[in-house]
């Protein structure tokens, strides 16, 4: 950009900031069960709890529900979504919510690849885990540490997707535990490992938090959560 483009781009920058503040606190002060809301929550969630959704939809109709389901981070300030459900141990000090669970994270085979491999030890097994892309540093980390000699076969971009390997016997993997000990084809082989754990939220911006459907929202999660916590802790298998 020139010079004056560049002052140019501030001044927008600027009165699109402001134009988002009026149309928070415009929404911020609606006090009806009514109206949209756009909800963003990661996709592996949101294919486990749909009645999350259902259950809601059904007691408030007028309230127009849109969900996205993306591990993308949403703005919350722009207004692309009015309440996010976020792994996160540190949310923005600009946004207001409540810690829902905290979600444990184990290492997990299929029963028949298992029972196939004599040693227990984990990198007597074939691995999968993720594509540098992804930049999950604490896997690569952990596993140079702890298995430097195991063999990755497999490596995705994808939690459903390395789980769905997992599932089949392709390898074995790190999976959330809430996932992994609730599925009748795996065996959990170590966990919860604590570095791994994320703190579950649902957040909203400090300027919507007062909103009659917003705060109706946030309760119904927190409620639907609070009931799955210790499974999304991992103390119902066997470590």
């Amino acid at each position: 950009l020139t010079e004056e483009g560049v002052i140019a781009a501030r001044a927008a920058e600027q009165m699109e900031g402001l134009v988002h503040e009026v149309e928070r606190s415009i929404i911020g002060a609606s006090a009806e069960l009514a109206g949209a809301l756009t909800v963003t929550i990661p996709p592996m969630l949101a294919d486990e709890y749909p009645d999350l959704f259902a259950v809601f939809a059904a007691q408030h109709p007028k309230i127009e529900l849109e969900v996205a389901t993306t591990l993308d981070a949403i703005s919350l300030a722009r207004r692309e979504a009015d309440v996010a459900i976020r792994m996160t141990n540190q949310p923005a000090e600009s946004l207001y919510g409540r810690r829902l669970a905290r979600m444990e994270y184990g290492v997990y085979g299929a029963h028949d690849l298992v029972a196939s491999v004599s040693s227990r030890a984990l990198d007597a097994f074939p691995w999968l885990t993720w594509r540098a892309s992804v930049g999950a540093k604490l896997t690569a980390q952990w596993m140079k540490r702890e298995v430097p000699a195991a063999t990755i076969v497999c490596r995705y971009d994808s939690g459903p997707s390395l789980r769905a390997g997992v599932r089949a016997g392709a390898g074995i993997g790190f999976l959330p535990c809430v996932f992994g000990d609730a599925d009748p084809l795996l065996t959990r082989l170590l966990g919860p490992v604590p570095e791994f754990g994320y703190d579950m939220w649902v957040l909203t911006h400090q300027d919507l938090a007062n909103t009659a459907r917003v705060r109706a929202f946030m309760t119904h999660v927190a409620g639907y959560f609070a009931a799955r916590a210790p499974a999304f802790a991992g103390v119902s298998g066997i470590s």
